[in-house]
């Protein structure tokens, strides 16, 4: 847990898709270092937001 805070949440993901997780299961999307893993990812968020995270699900996207 080394990394800074800043370098890992680089920005919240802000998508049609995304909303509908917000409004309905509470989940929450952001872009991510992709060196991070997810024990300082959850540490980040709670660290910012103030909040109890319960899982952390990642995904690697691909660029066309």
């Amino acid at each position: 847990m080394s990394k800074s805070i800043l370098r890992v949440l680089l920005s919240p993901i802000l998508s049609e898709k995304s909303v509908i997780f917000k409004d309905k299961e509470n989940r929450y999307c952001f872009k991510v270092d992709i060196k991070s893993n997810k024990i300082e990812i959850r540490h980040a968020i709670e660290t910012v937001f103030k909040v109890k995270v319960e899982k952390v699900r990642t995904l690697i996207m691909h660029g066309k």
